[in-house]
């Protein structure tokens, strides 16, 4: 496990949330509305809805399958920092798993930023010569 693993699991991540928003905005485009008058109104004609209803399926099956991957993965980064101190676990999960910027750790830990780079470099040189959890 080395810096670029816990990288890509975080771009990953970032890229199964655009999927889902983007499905999110698809599926607002294909409700139908009721007008003042009553009348259902829809955003787009029934061939244009259809092709809103193929292209939502797709990206749910692109995105369940991102999440299947991002679960496998983020199963090896527990496997990986199981071994390391409880403050390197919480610092790598901060900032790889849950995609919190490093004021937001800082914030979270109450730590100065020197400190958690510190733990952040402890924790992934621990990872690197794989000492800590064999």
């Amino acid at each position: 496990m080395d810096k670029k693993a816990l990288r890509e699991y975080k771009a990953l991540s970032a890229e199964a949330d655009g999927l889902a928003s983007e499905i999110q905005r698809l599926r607002g485009l294909t409700t139908t509305r009721t007008w003042p008058d009553g009348q259902p109104r829809s955003n787009y004609a029934a061939d244009r809805t259809a092709e809103l209803v193929a292209q939502i399926a797709d990206l749910v099956t692109i995105y369940e399958d991102k999440i299947k991957g991002l679960v496998e993965r983020q199963k090896e980064i527990e496997h990986a920092i199981n071994g390391l101190d409880s403050i390197e676990r919480q610092v790598l999960r901060l900032r790889y798993i849950n995609r919190l910027d490093w004021e937001d750790i800082c914030e979270e830990l109450c730590f100065s930023e020197r400190q958690v780079f510190r733990i952040h470099f402890s924790a992934l040189a621990s990872l690197k010569d794989g000492s800590k959890w064999q």
